[in-house]
């Protein structure tokens, strides 16, 4: 039913299919990774419930980006499931922009989920060379525990970028902070993608779903039955 739900807000937000798109939902013929997502690829499998999942075996970090076209209203969604009570050592950097997949030199803008303490919120970072900077928190205790089925919903327009997130992992959201930050200086080219850090206990517990990254597009099409 969610992945019902999910797929009509989709189609909701964006009617056509513009050049520049990212949209993905693991349902490939076969169970592959698309050849577009770079990066660790060996650390992730699909499922046979047209997921992806995180599948180590010991400690350390995965990530994945995919390039994509940065326009002047931005969306994006995705689903995270996290096995786990998110920490600092067991945590998920969502890179919503990054000039490079080099992270340690990055200039990005980051969602962090995973602190030490029982009011882990979702956080907003602004990266420039690497060096990371809070721009907002959520709501404290938001993803403190786990597990965590979190859909979250990120826009961009005229300078404001609104982050909402379902803790339930369907699409009722709740706006978790708005902020202005300057998107005109960031690249046309660039990359959307996550990094993955954990334990070895952790290591296959991130869960990445129902994903689309493009063109903000105005639902103007009136209710039907």
């Amino acid at each position: 039913m969610l992945r019902q739900r999910w797929t009509i807000f989709l189609f909701m937000t964006s009617f056509c299919v513009l050049h520049g798109q990212i949209i993905e939902d693991f349902s490939t013929p076969g169970g592959l990774l698309s050849s577009e997502w770079l990066g660790d690829r060996a650390q992730f499998v699909v499922t046979d419930r047209d997921v992806l999942q995180l599948h180590d075996v010991d400690s350390g970090a995965a990530q994945l980006f995919q390039e994509t076209i940065w326009q002047q209203k931005m969306s994006w969604q995705l689903l995270v499931e996290l096995d786990f009570d998110p920490s600092r050592n067991n945590r998920l950097d969502i890179y919503l922009y990054s000039d490079t997949t080099e992270l340690k030199i990055a200039n990005a803008l980051v969602l962090r989920i995973g602190e030490n303490g029982n009011n882990d919120a979702i956080i907003l970072l602004n990266v420039i060379e690497g060096k990371e900077e809070v721009l907002a928190r959520g709501l404290p205790g938001r993803v403190a525990k786990g597990p965590v089925d979190l859909r979250i919903n990120v826009s961009f327009e005229n300078g404001l970028f609104t982050i909402e997130s379902d803790n339930t992992g369907d699409i009722c959201f709740f706006e978790e902070f708005s902020i202005r930050h300057e998107g005109s200086s960031i690249n046309e080219h660039f990359f959307f993608g996550w990094n993955c850090i954990y334990t070895s206990s952790r290591s296959d517990k991130f869960v990445f779903d129902d994903i689309y990254v493009g063109p903000k597009i105005a639902d103007d099409q009136a209710p039907a039955v």
